[in-house]
């Protein structure tokens, strides 16, 4: 029946091709049609045909084919149960300049020509897994043109074939140098997954051929208007298969440098919706990116609904953001699919150290009701990740236009990012809750009896007698051991009363001198001015990773800051962030604002 099939498609492409495409290919070249076990578990498609492949009539050189059968033998798959194709079935060429018959790219028209035919070939074959040889053909596949190999990142992806899905899997062309090291990287990551997928397939496909006739056994039947029993032939016990072992691998992410770090100003901004044009969460969205973009922030923006970026990608950019943004419409309960299968993703592949102490600004847009709702799930979701809580925008609003044209909702919208702002720059302690705990359940035994039985536990004392729990047994080596701890406690407090009278005597030069911690390149110069005590004004000069710091006054600095002498004593003193007290207005400011907000990450103060 496959063998029927796959002559009328070749049949019929080779007819299409000789009409459509007639002067392109060169008269009676030889196309390469597919090879292999067309009952195959496992199926290579690459994007033509090559020169080589040409001379030597083989459908993949043979140095590739031992290179693809390492890949093989890794995943555990028989080189038996493999079909190889390629999407154009003939070799692109052209005549160069001297007349010679050269290779060539395939057009866009060719690529779309001779994809149905292909698409014909995976549904008639029905293999477990795709495997694309080099970027273009998982460009044609997947419909992206964007897309390229990175073996270093989790490239599994899905496309829909006449109503199926099937995993592909992106490999670079064996011809490629760097064939042996990528494919090192990949078998490193998806090697265990691809594994027990590929072992699982087979064994799902083996039993369905060992019961192929026990799932058809004659049953008696009972007909509903006679009453009688019948052993019709199309009525049948379907038998269960066995229940699917779901593998989620966690995605392993390299960690941060310390450098990084400290200079990484990263938001992550996710949105859960479908794209329409009248999505208000999407005029938020873009209200919201403007007013972190003009605080000094960057933005990594996702959108579920046409990302191509993996699920690692994604990790990676949350693991190097200070705070994520998760944005939804909600039509009604829930947070949709999309936002959902993240969160699912997340829990299941995303390890903990990626979410710990991450602030998230909920921002949920309802057109009928259930905001709040909609908050309070994306809510729990981050907190069970490890995340914690950084805000909330929550409003009912039916149309984009609605919220364009009120002034009052986008200020309402900026005011709550300034404060997200704020709570990510910061990094304020976050005070442990129960939703983060691990919670372990235990089976206890249940009693069966209607009467309980009540006991007193006692403990034997030196001379044998029965004393009831809790009772002090030496009253005076209790009052000793009191007395110790509280002279302990007494010299800790006054450890930490001298350091904070060292602190305030401390120079604001030496303490600034001191505490630099920056170690970036930069060539600044901050004057700091004290309006109510001019002799302690300040000149912090910054240049190659060596800092300067002196009492006075320069005529030119790339910012001058000015507050009281009280205020700036607390800044000097830690417990007040130089941006804190400019957006109270304790501290005036003229020049480089990006230099406040950066202030914090050069002194650890």
């Amino acid at each position: 029946m496959k063998v029927d099939k796959l002559k009328e498609m070749q049949e019929e492409y080779t007819q299409t091709i000789q009409d459509v495409l007639k002067g392109l290919i060169p008269d009676g070249e030889k196309l390469f049609w597919g090879e292999g076990n067309i009952d195959g578990t496992l199926m290579f498609v690459a994007e033509y045909v090559s020169e080589k492949e040409v001379t030597t009539g083989q459908s993949f050189l043979e140095v590739e084919r031992r290179k693809l059968y390492k890949f093989l033998s890794a995943i555990e798959v028989e080189k038996e149960a493999v079909y190889q194709s390629h999407l154009l079935k003939y070799r692109p060429t052209q005549r160069n300049r001297e007349g010679a018959v050269v290779s060539r790219v395939g057009t866009q028209e060719e690529y779309d020509l001779s994809m149905p035919y292909l698409k014909q070939e995976i549904d008639l074959m029905r293999p477990k897994l795709i495997v694309t040889l080099g970027n273009k053909m998982l460009q044609q596949l997947i419909g992206d043109e964007t897309l390229v190999v990175r073996p270093s990142e989790d490239q599994m992806f899905l496309v829909n074939v006449q109503g199926r899905n099937y995993k592909v899997l992106p490999l670079p062309h064996p011809s490629q140098k760097h064939f042996a090291l990528d494919l090192e990287k990949i078998l490193e990551r998806e090697k265990e997954r691809l594994q027990e997928s590929m072992r699982s397939s087979q064994e799902r496909s083996n039993k369905e051929k060992e019961i192929e006739g026990e799932r058809r056994v004659p049953t008696p039947h009972v007909d509903k208007l006679s009453g009688k029993e019948s052993h019709d032939v199309e009525s049948y016990v379907e038998e269960t298969p066995k229940d699917k072992k779901r593998i989620f691998k966690k995605i392993r992410l390299k960690e941060k440098a310390k450098d990084e770090v400290m200079t990484e100003k990263g938001v992550v901004l996710i949105y859960g919706g479908e794209g329409y044009v009248d999505d208000p969460v999407i005029v938020a969205m873009e209200r919201v990116s403007h007013v972190l973009t003009e605080l000094g922030g960057t933005i990594h923006r996702v959108d579920l609904h046409q990302s191509h970026d993996s699920m690692e990608t994604i990790l990676g950019y949350i693991q190097r953001s200070i705070g994520v943004v998760l944005a939804v419409n909600v039509e009604w309960f829930g947070v949709g699919y999309r936002m959902q299968q993240f969160l699912d993703q997340c829990f299941y592949r995303g390890e903990k150290n990626i979410f710990k102490n991450c602030p998230m600004l909920g921002l949920v847009i309802s057109r009928h009701a259930y905001e709040y709702e909609g908050y309070e799930h994306l809510l729990k979701s981050w907190e069970c990740l490890g995340g914690a809580e950084g805000g909330h925008i929550l409003a009912s609003i039916e149309t984009a236009a609605k919220l364009e044209t009120n002034f009052d909702w986008i200020f309402g919208i900026d005011k709550k990012t300034e404060d997200f702002y704020r709570r990510i720059h910061q990094k304020k302690g976050v005070l442990p809750r129960s939703r983060g705990l691990e919670k372990v359940f235990v089976e206890v035994p249940v009693e069966t009896s209607v009467e309980r039985k009540v006991t007193t536990k006692i403990i034997e004392g030196n001379e044998g007698e029965a004393k009831p729990k809790g009772i002090i047994e030496n009253y005076d080596t209790y009052i000793e051991k009191q007395q110790e701890d509280i002279h302990q406690l007494g010299n800790l407090f006054k450890k930490k009363l001298a350091v904070t009278t060292a602190k305030q005597k401390e120079l604001w030069t030496e303490r600034l001198k001191n505490r630099y911690i920056f170690k970036g390149e930069i060539d600044v110069k901050i004057q700091i001015i004290v309006i109510d005590d001019y002799r302690e004004n300040t000149v912090i000069e910054i240049k190659n990773g060596t800092i300067r710091c002196y009492y006075g006054q320069i005529g030119e600095s790339n910012v001058i800051i000015k507050g009281k002498k009280s205020v700036l004593r607390q800044v000097m003193d830690g417990k007040l962030t130089m941006q804190r007290g400019f957006m109270s207005g304790e501290i005036k400011a003229q020049g480089d604002f990006t230099l406040l907000y950066r202030f914090e990450e050069m002194f650890d103060l």
